[in-house]
């Protein structure tokens, strides 16, 4: 699953992941783990724990990378970002992309008065913030592939094959349509603005219809 599309199915949702002590911000990172990076989630703690064995964890080592916050830094979209808190435990949250070097979003739940928040956009300033574990499958976490707009066909009269120097009966010949109101209609959609039926005009539109490249309207 894209990371777009985990937001738009989760957000608002409270996501108990382990089925033990309701809604917690851990409960949030396992559930983005396994269902947007495809990683199989495994047991660290509470949330400082994905700080205090960020190098001694092996699964953490081979999944994501630790990049400790500075001054400069700014969490990328899909970062799992971890920070201290007043009961020790922690917190961690899963980061938008979107910030500056004063403040960022994120994705947090059990926050912020740990009484099991569901899953909500979150303004972070950058106290308590430790830094991130970025994934390294960025697979999904990209922006949503936007579906190429269809091509409209364009639909060309049958080619004139014969020697008329009439655009009415080159027209009738191909069996269209050859009335003056017509004629304006394929004027207009060939480029020819303003069309009076000028001998100019009409052998324009002659000279398209005997290539085979005399749009129609």
């Amino acid at each position: 699953m894209t990371f777009d599309k985990w937001v738009k199915k989760n957000i608002g949702r409270g996501i108990d992941y382990d089925g033990t002590y309701g809604v917690q911000c851990v409960d949030l990172a396992k559930h983005y783990i396994k269902n947007v990076l495809g990683i199989t989630p495994q047991s660290i703690g509470n949330a400082i724990e994905y700080y205090n064995k960020r190098k001694t964890s092996e699964y953490l080592t081979k999944n994501f990378k630790w990049i400790d916050n500075t001054a400069e830094f700014i969490p990328k979209k899909g970062d799992l970002c971890v920070f201290t808190s007043r009961s020790g435990h922690g917190h961690i949250s899963v980061a938008t992309g979107k910030g500056t070097t004063s403040y960022f979003y994120s994705y947090d739940q059990n926050f912020p008065k740990a009484k099991h928040e569901p899953m909500t956009l979150v303004k972070h300033s950058y106290n308590s913030f430790l830094g991130v574990l970025r994934p390294k499958n960025q697979a999904n976490i990209g922006a949503e592939k936007k579906k190429p707009t269809p091509t409209k066909k364009v639909a060309y009269f049958k080619l004139y094959k014969g020697k008329s120097d009439s655009l009415v009966d080159a027209l009738e010949a191909v069996g269209a349509k050859s009335d003056f109101a017509y004629r304006k209609k394929i004027a207009q959609k060939n480029k020819i603005i303003n069309y009076k039926g000028t001998s100019e005009q009409n052998g324009k539109l002659l000279a398209l219809l005997t290539k085979g490249k005399l749009i129609k309207p």
